[in-house]
């Protein structure tokens, strides 16, 4: 669970992989529902959003999202202007801040994503197989896709923003810096 606070909020992020929908048996029922899923596709991440202002629950939803799982993170959302925005299985959700009302909701990885970065007035978003931009309605505008994953089973970080582009490190190792317009200016492999 992460718990944080905005101005006169506070928000509680939770792991619901127990979760099962249309079930009394579940821990807490959710007052909203929002699913990345058409329901033929086996669910893999569930994550459930608490509302308090004053220490009352205001309101409360989960989200359900298909693909990988996605952990929760302080890079696995972010808050901006009025919203929150949450990586979910292969899918970033938007939501308004109090109600929780789903603002929008995108398919950004064939896989997952995993983290969410602010990029000038727009947002990048860690996928497992690509790195996106997206602006604040959720329209992409660029992918970018190295020769393997980007994930690394070593301490480094599998992406980290510069103030003059964003350096990536896939799974091989492969180093790439593309500016913030998605474009390669930089890479340690010669065969690319």
């Amino acid at each position: 669970m992460i718990r944080f606070e905005t101005s006169d909020l506070t928000i509680e992020l939770l792991n619901e992989s127990i979760y099962r929908v249309d079930s009394v048996d579940n821990m807490f029922s959710y007052t909203k529902q929002y699913s990345s899923s058409d329901g033929s596709q086996v669910s893999s991440s569930k994550i459930g959003i608490k509302i308090y202002q004053h220490k009352e629950l205001v309101d409360s939803c989960i989200i359900i999202g298909i693909g990988g799982v996605s952990a929760i993170t302080q890079y696995s959302y972010i808050i901006a202007s009025e919203n929150i925005l949450i990586c979910c299985g292969d899918s970033v959700f938007c939501l308004s801040l109090p109600s929780l009302e789903l603002v929008w909701n995108m398919k950004l990885d064939d896989i997952t994503c995993f983290q969410i970065f602010k990029c000038e007035d727009d947002f990048l978003i860690h996928g497992e197989i690509e790195i996106t931009r997206i602006d604040t309605e959720g329209k992409i505008k660029w992918k970018f896709s190295g020769k393997d994953i980007f994930v690394s089973l070593t301490q480094e970080k599998a992406i980290s923003i510069l103030p003059d582009g964003v350096l990536l490190t896939d799974f091989e190792q492969t180093k790439y810096k593309i500016d913030f317009d998605g474009k390669l200016t930089w890479t340690n492999n010669s065969n690319m």
